[in-house]
């Protein structure tokens, strides 16, 4: 995508979400930091991205978990595998078969 110029305003925001990237810190430490909303900086880097002076992440891959969420992730995953192997043992292929629509033809 082709860039398009920018404004002074947009320029203060574009510097400030660099530093952001520069310094590690989510946009909401730094907002705080900086006295700034967080609100203000996300709405600066949507206008960014639209305009092509920022790159866009897809909404799966742009998704960051902290160390808590991915233990409970994987405790749900776990619980899960658990289930159907049980539900697995519990169901015969008949009883599968019951539950499908029939097919036509």
């Amino acid at each position: 995508m082709a860039t398009k110029p920018i404004n002074e305003c947009q320029q203060y925001w574009l510097d400030h979400l660099k530093r952001t990237a520069a310094n590690v810190d989510s946009i909401v430490d730094y907002a705080k930091a900086q006295k700034l909303k967080p609100i203000d900086l996300y709405a600066g880097k949507t206008r960014l991205i639209k305009l092509g002076q920022l790159r866009g992440k897809r909404h799966s891959k742009s998704l960051q978990l902290n160390g808590n969420s991915q233990g409970h992730l994987h405790r749900a995953g776990s619980y899960l595998r658990h289930l159907i192997t049980e539900l697995a043992k519990a169901i015969s292929i008949e009883d599968i078969e019951a539950l499908l629509p029939h097919r036509v033809g």
